[in-house]
């Protein structure tokens, strides 16, 4: 496996609100294509350093309560800008009737020439499970050790996560091997949990877009089963808008795809519409392991669903992803993506 040069001692930057000034106390985690390498916070300029010898591709995740998480990579030799996005923008999901939710109706060509030339850089998800013969085919086994946070918060609370609360004792460790199903009946290429939290899934099995299941944005059902609109840009990056294919009255998924300048992932927003409620998501990726047919791993994922009353919401923290060689079960030998074999 060949690895890039490390990258200069240090990785400085600022953390500054959508008016320019400095954001204090921000949460800022430098993540490599497997996981999360270390952690700071802004001082009061906003301004923060790390010490590493990481090997490249790295990216900086920013956290603050009242922002939307914000992913920058980061280039050698650059300090870095991280412009932050109030939180409101996550509110739009709750306020408007399914009707009046936008769905890309056509296909655009450069849309779904750039989602393809994304495509192209990743593997295939970690397992395939072959409908019609019931043949299971098991291309790799991925495991995540994270955090989950779930809660019950009224709808202005949607998004929000006390980054000064996220303690070791204040949550749980886990680990998975996603099973990935390619199923023609499943309305939306990803069978839901039966075993999810107690009032996730209801009268509509919602579909699995769990953050750990961030492979599927590149799998062939997901360009099949989906309308890629016009890519935008925003910030530097390209935006390009999907609509699952659908009868009038069905529900449906709409959302976002944003594109680096590589044409690797950076993030996903979704949302799942019915003729009563709403559910939706977003998925915040690693970094492209590179030298390696990895499918596109997630850093931070947050699941909400509209109650009655209120929100169900669960966010996923990760802090590393390991890889492992073709077998069933758990891995026997664990090895850190990105690290020298």
């Amino acid at each position: 496996m060949l690895l890039s040069a490390p990258v200069s001692a240090q990785v400085t930057g600022r953390v500054l609100d959508p008016t320019d000034r400095p954001v204090p106390e921000a949460l800022v985690e430098l993540w490599g294509p497997g996981g999360r390498i270390a952690a700071t916070n802004s001082d009061a300029n906003g301004a923060f350093i790390f010490a590493t010898r990481a090997r490249p591709p790295l990216v900086v995740f920013v956290r603050k309560i009242g922002y939307l998480p914000t992913r920058v990579a980061v280039v050698e030799g650059q300090p870095l800008e991280v412009r932050l996005r109030r939180r409101e923008q996550m509110l739009a999901a709750l306020t408007v009737t399914a009707n009046n939710i936008r769905c890309v109706t056509h296909n655009d060509g450069a849309g779904r020439r750039l989602w393809e030339a994304a495509r192209r850089q990743y593997g295939p998800p970690p397992m395939v499970v072959v409908a019609l013969t019931g043949a299971r085919q098991l291309t790799m086994s991925l495991r995540g050790d994270g955090r989950t946070h779930t809660a019950l918060v009224p709808p202005e609370s949607l998004g929000v996560l006390d980054t000064s609360a996220l303690r070791e004792n204040s949550t749980w460790r886990l680990g998975m091997t996603p099973t990935f199903v390619a199923d023609g009946s499943a309305k939306f290429y990803v069978a839901p949990n039966p075993g999810g939290p107690a009032g996730r899934f209801d009268r509509y099995q919602y579909p699995l877009l769990d953050s750990y299941q961030a492979f599927h944005f590149t799998d062939s059902l997901f360009g099949a089963w989906n309308r890629l609109g016009s890519p935008s840009r925003d910030r530097g990056s390209l935006v390009v808008e999907f609509c699952s294919r659908h009868e009038q009255g069905q529900p449906y998924i709409t959302g976002t795809l944003t594109f680096t300048p590589e044409s690797t992932l950076a993030s996903a927003r979704w949302r799942f519409v019915t003729p009563e409620e709403m559910a939706g998501g977003s998925v915040w990726f690693t970094p492209r392991s590179t030298g390696e047919q990895l499918p596109p791993l997630a850093a931070i994922g947050l699941f909400w669903r509209r109650q009655e009353h209120d929100v169900y919401q669960q966010w996923t923290l990760y802090d590393q992803w390991y890889a492992c060689p073709p077998a069933d079960g758990p891995c026997r030998e664990r090895r850190e993506i990105g690290q020298e074999r």
